[in-house]
């Protein structure tokens, strides 16, 4: 659940950063061409970074939840 309240947050303020620009001005912080954040996984698809950013987040609930799954 709180993944993905994080998810939706996320996703918020990216289409603040990267959408609210006029489309004539480079957004610093997405890719040049792409409403996606520069990120440092270097993904610039929209769909794999949130696919990515879904199970980072769901790894880290599970590492910080159950002892088996701590690194």
């Amino acid at each position: 659940m709180e993944s993905i309240m994080l998810n939706q947050r996320w996703e918020t303020l990216r289409e603040f950063l990267c959408s609210s620009a006029p489309s004539t001005v480079h957004d610093p912080y997405c890719y040049p061409g792409t409403d996606v954040l520069i990120n440092k996984l270097g993904i610039r698809d929209k769909h794999a970074l949130e696919i990515a950013e879904t199970e980072i987040g769901t790894l880290r609930t599970l590492r910080s939840s159950c002892p088996a799954y701590r690194l």
